[in-house]
């Protein structure tokens, strides 16, 4: 069994951010984490005038929403209103930017208390900046993220398919190459599939304290999140920094075929499939992942097992090695054809 241990909500981070560690206290035990960012939010529900300085999306308080809303906007996944736009220009350069959102971070972050954010805005403070002059608006996605990005990432998938919303220390079983050997202190990150489509493949890098740290992770639905291990175990200490770097991504329209009337029957180490569809199917192929008992995903890594072909109304059993029935989940099916 794993442990979940000191775990602290961190701020979602959707396109490339550097973010510093809030130093916490180490607390570790087999098959627990430890979370190395602790953002906490503060809310104000006095805005006059125009609002508050960074409250992007108006709701009385600033938050990480608020650099959320900033990043979507600066992707075209939304528009800001006027207000908005002047709420979210947080430096007061006329224009929004990623730099906005970065700032609303640091300050949620305590890290960067040096600036008017929170503080009430209206428009005589602010003559200059007018959210219908076309210097205010941006005009290409480019301002949000890094060129390596654009080249890694089809035109359809925006920089915000993946949420990377915590960041921290592992310690218990090395789930990722199947061995399940005893790791501690390893680099894990926290992603969630926010998009539509079924996610396939994705190799997430970020700088850690100056190392080159690497996150793989497959087989995740729409709206799934998975505690994904680095891949080669990187040890960090807990004042370790973490810096996204890039991510490649291959997201397909859903996860299996038309799976209706193909029953799965999970066991103690091995599953059965039965085929109760009107055809033959040729090369079954089961994929399964392990579940937390924090009730997301353990491990980037998605398990397949071969089950051959099976004739209409025939089923087969096989083996299921990390599969105890109770925390492991079918993510898909396939065959050929």
């Amino acid at each position: 069994m794993f442990k979940k241990q000191h775990i602290k909500k961190l701020a979602v981070v959707c396109i490339a951010l550097v973010l510093i560690i809030v130093s916490v206290p180490l607390v570790t035990g087999a098959g627990g984490f430890q979370e190395l960012f602790s953002l906490d939010t503060q809310s104000n529900n006095d805005a006059q005038e125009l609002g508050l300085l960074g409250d992007a999306n108006q709701d009385g308080q600033v938050t990480v929403i608020d650099a959320t809303t900033i990043q979507k906007h600066l992707v075209e996944l939304l528009t800001l209103d006027d207000i908005g736009m002047l709420l979210a220009d947080v430096n007061e350069d006329g224009t929004v930017s990623v730099m906005d959102a970065t700032l609303i971070q640091r300050w949620v972050a305590k890290i960067d208390d040096d600036t008017n954010i929170n503080t009430i805005l209206n428009q005589k403070e602010n003559p200059g900046t007018d959210a219908d002059d076309e210097s205010t608006q941006p005009t290409a996605a480019t301002e949000a993220g890094s060129s390596s990005e654009e080249e890694t990432q089809p035109a359809t998938d925006s920089a915000c398919n993946l949420q990377f919303s915590k960041y921290g220390i592992y310690t218990g079983a090395y789930v990722e190459d199947g061995t399940d050997d005893y790791v501690e202190n390893v680099a894990v990150l926290m992603v969630t599939n926010i998009s539509d489509k079924y996610l396939e493949y994705a190799v997430v890098t970020f700088d850690i304290s100056g190392t080159p740290a690497a996150f793989t992770v497959t087989g995740l639905a729409p709206g799934e999140t998975a505690w994904v291990l680095e891949q080669n175990k990187l040890v960090i200490e807990e004042d370790a920094e973490f810096t996204y770097m890039d991510d490649i991504t291959t997201f397909a329209d859903d996860n299996s075929k038309e799976a209706l009337g193909v029953d799965v029957t999970l066991g103690d180490g091995q599953l059965t499939v039965e085929n109760n569809k009107d055809e033959d199917l040729k090369s079954v192929y089961v994929y399964y992942k392990l579940r937390h008992t924090d009730g997301n995903f353990l491990g980037g890594i998605t398990y397949r097992v071969p089950m051959g072909d099976l004739a209409k109304g025939e089923s087969a059993s096989a083996v299921a090695v990390h599969c105890d029935g109770k925390n492991c989940e079918v993510v898909r099916i396939d065959w050929e054809g």
